[in-house]
């Protein structure tokens, strides 16, 4: 079983479905010495999307797609996310979105919410940053814990940078 330390470091970049892209792929990190960081690039292309984020509370959307490792391009696993509206107040909605990571080392499962617009906005923002937790995973990735730190380019691409601890 792989050994999460303080140094360990994962950043990969996502493709992400949706109007605010929330899915979050990632890779696993190789096994690593104490004190070392590894990194290592993936993207991920959204191939299924469904809802919306700006239906009523308890609605849901998501979506899945697949993920390649940014440097060979080479297939490096699938990506799935399902956000639900937790509420409307005024001009703001939140939105509650488990993930899931299926790497070849392993699932990761981030968990996360956000607040955004609570109607459609005329044009979608070119970037979205948001932080998610690391809550575990399977495999290599068993009790994981750690934050990840995306940028979201919605409908299109994220890059995602998972600290393990």
């Amino acid at each position: 079983m792989r050994k999460f330390g303080p140094r360990a470091v994962l950043v990969g970049a996502l493709g992400t479905a949706g109007a605010l892209g929330l899915a979050l792929p990632a890779v696993a990190a190789p096994q690593h010495s104490s004190g070392s960081a590894h990194v290592l690039d993936v993207t991920t292309t959204n191939t299924e999307h469904h809802g919306s984020p700006y239906g009523p509370v308890g609605s849901t959307f998501g979506g899945s797609g697949k993920t390649t490792n940014t440097k060979t391009g080479k297939a490096y696993g699938t990506f799935r996310y399902e956000c639900t509206v937790k509420s409307v107040k005024g001009r703001n909605r939140t939105v509650d979105c488990p993930q899931t990571l299926n790497t070849p080392d392993g699932q990761i499962t981030l968990q996360g919410s956000r607040t955004m617009p609570a109607v459609k906005p005329a044009t979608l923002p070119k970037v979205v940053h948001l932080t998610k937790q690391v809550t575990g995973g399977t495999k290599d990735y068993a009790n994981a814990r750690g934050v990840a730190h995306l940028t979201v380019h919605p409908v299109t691409s994220a890059r995602v940078v998972i600290h393990f601890r």
